[in-house]
């Protein structure tokens, strides 16, 4: 039994009950080489793109700062566009700690995700490395949402590279997203049987349209689909044996989410104990930090006044220090903002982040994470893709 395993999952718990921050959003960048027309972070990335980015020494002081951080998210625009991923993954495994890694990733350069776990499984021997591969549709489908053809075959690619990898080395591992938009939630049945019968070797998860889309009005569909399409998924999902904590811990928390964010699109949950700026944060590839993304645009946000200016400082001003940043009378202010105004959004990680902190919830969740890293452990499955 590998005890890394429990040793992860423990970890993860441990920073629950803890005070300190758990997750980071990190944007490595702002070029993508996709045109996903559901995007909601089109404009941001033009806007950010004429402005200086990190340099791997500015992540690097960032990752000596902070102390403990148990997960990160590298996301962008397009990460595998960077040349150094793998040294901001050893700068924050080795500095802060982190063990659980995911990377975002529109899956055009399948042998990039190979060379990163290569190098990942050498350098960070303790940690967990999961990409989130794009699921948006049938070929057709998948393709037009993505905007540019042959989309759906390098998915595919990649997708195999990362269970051959699994195949080696269980810190390894992939999930399914599909971000439901009026270009495919009529095909919401189809996504998940193609998922659950072709792609056995990563979980489906669904995210729900949001923000400022890079089309507009590609969130004009009936809410009922997205929740549909997760009973369905629900109905349709089994265990998957072999999938590694950072993967299981996955699992769990989307079944604790969809019904918050059903409540927030149709009114009746307006305030979800939100943990942003605390447990949470995103930082921008300009240096600039918020809280999360919602508030970045306040429209989006359910409050009746959110604060005009959400961003806690810019990392630039405080030599890449984010507890010295995080200390500071700004970032103070917008933080009690959010912890004393009732506020809720569809923006899944504040939503799960969130909703796993509140007693009931997290307690849940802790049985879940432990029974399935338990019957993981004992199982003699290996989680093998399909052909």
């Amino acid at each position: 039994m590998d005890t890394r395993n429990f040793e992860a999952a423990m970890m993860y718990l441990r920073s629950m009950v803890g005070g300190s921050l758990q997750y980071m959003i990190l944007y490595v960048t702002s070029r993508c080489n996709a045109k996903c027309r559901m995007c909601f972070n089109w404009d941001g990335m033009i806007n950010r793109r004429p402005l200086p980015q990190h340099t791997l020494e500015d992540l690097e002081r960032l990752a000596r700062s902070v102390k403990l951080l148990p997960q990160i998210t590298l996301s962008g625009g397009e990460p595998l566009l960077r040349d150094d991923v793998h040294a901001i993954i050893k700068a924050f495994y080795d500095h802060s700690r982190t063990r659980f890694f995911t990377v975002p990733t529109n899956s055009f350069q399948p042998k990039r995700v190979e060379a990163l776990i290569n190098r990942f499984v050498e350098e960070c021997p303790d940690g967990f490395l999961n990409f989130c591969l794009p699921f948006h549709g049938l070929k057709e489908t998948h393709d037009n949402i993505m905007g540019v053809p042959e989309s759906y075959e390098k998915r595919n690619e990649t997708y195999r590279r990362v269970c051959e990898a699994r195949e080696k080395h269980k810190n390894i591992s992939c999930v399914l997203n599909c971000v439901m938009s009026k270009y495919n939630h009529a095909e919401y049945r189809e996504i998940v049987d193609l998922a659950m019968d072709q792609f056995p070797g990563a979980p489906l998860g669904v995210a729900f349209t949001r923000g400022k889309t890079h089309e507009s009005g590609a969130g004009d569909f009936p809410l009922e689909d997205y929740q549909a399409m997760q009973a369905y998924l629900q109905e349709r999902r089994s265990a998957i044996p072999g999938l590694n904590p950072y993967t299981r811990i996955q699992q769990a928390i989307s079944r604790q989410y969809c019904d918050t964010i059903s409540g927030v699109i149709g009114g009746s949950v307006k305030n979800i104990n939100c943990q942003a700026g605390k447990r949470l944060i995103v930082v921008h590839d300009t240096g600039t930090v918020y809280p999360c993304e919602t508030l970045e645009t306040p429209g989006m946000c359910t409050a009746e006044d959110p604060p005009k200016d959400a961003c806690l400082g810019n990392l630039h001003d405080f030599g890449y220090d984010l507890p010295k940043l995080l200390a500071a009378e700004k970032a103070r202010n917008v933080v009690d903002w959010i912890q004393n105004n009732p506020c809720a959004c569809t923006w899944e990680c504040a939503v799960t982040n969130s909703v796993t902190h509140t007693a009931g919830n997290a307690l849940k969740l802790g049985k879940d994470i432990v029974k399935d890293v338990t019957a993981s452990a004992f199982s003699g499955g290996n989680g093998r893709a399909k052909d």
